[in-house]
């Protein structure tokens, strides 16, 4: 027990003591950052949580489950927003990824090892910089990770087996799905409906604004958003 607090302490001062000073002196990124914010306003000026808006125009990029964290801390601390944002939404996520990575490592293999492995990834330039990017991967790569460390947990039994666990388990796969394109033949195989009726569904949806279908060139259908 000393011993894992002491690592953990390792770990969060390590990983801290890097991200929070960028985190706080970094100039916000034009291209993505700024266009997270000005949906994060939509949403809450116009008080629609479901469908997401960039300016005037739909913006199906993003799960809406990303903004309502964004819209959380904009309710809770307009003045410190930005940072707050960097700190709850990408550093917190990226710390949870280390502390899976750790505790999976011990309980596969030692402290020692956990620690090093731990430590070694926490150091590298490309996941400090996710960490302090307002980027919705690092929160996806955090469910993953977590679904990960309980599959192998069931599989090595060092998790026990609860609705607790299992709730957990599956809840950070729904998560980490939300990014995957969707296409027409994954609802039909899913629901079991004929493609007509699929069809005709989906064309309704895309005509009252709920859906958007983007041609794929590669596989020759539409993915919905």
């Amino acid at each position: 027990m000393k011993q894992d607090l002491k690592n953990y302490f390792k770990i969060a001062f390590t990983f801290f003591i890097i991200t929070i000073p960028f985190a706080l002196l970094r100039f916000p990124d034009i291209k993505n950052e700024m266009k997270y914010f000005i949906v994060t306003n939509n949403m809450l000026t116009d008080k629609n949580f479901f469908i997401l808006k960039y300016f005037q125009e739909l913006y199906p990029d993003k799960p809406p489950f990303y903004f309502w964290i964004l819209s959380l801390i904009k309710t809770i601390s307009k003045e410190h927003f930005y940072f707050f944002n960097i700190f709850i939404g990408s550093t917190l996520f990226g710390f949870g990824i280390l502390i899976l990575t750790y505790k999976l490592i011990k309980n596969l293999k030692d402290f020692q090892t956990a620690l090093f492995i731990t430590l070694s990834l926490e150091t590298i330039p490309f996941f400090i910089g996710v960490s302090v990017l307002q980027r919705m991967d690092i929160m996806m790569s955090f469910f993953i990770s977590l679904a990960l460390y309980f599959f192998f947990g069931f599989y090595y039994n060092f998790c026990k087996i609860s609705i607790k666990n299992l709730s957990i388990f599956y809840f950070s796969i729904f998560m980490e799905s939300q990014k995957r394109d969707i296409f027409q033949r994954d609802i039909e195989e899913e629901f079991n409906i004929r493609r007509s009726s699929v069809t005709s569904l989906l064309q309704t949806m895309e005509k009252n604004d709920l859906i958007m279908r983007e041609s794929v060139k590669i596989f020759k259908r539409n993915k919905i958003y």
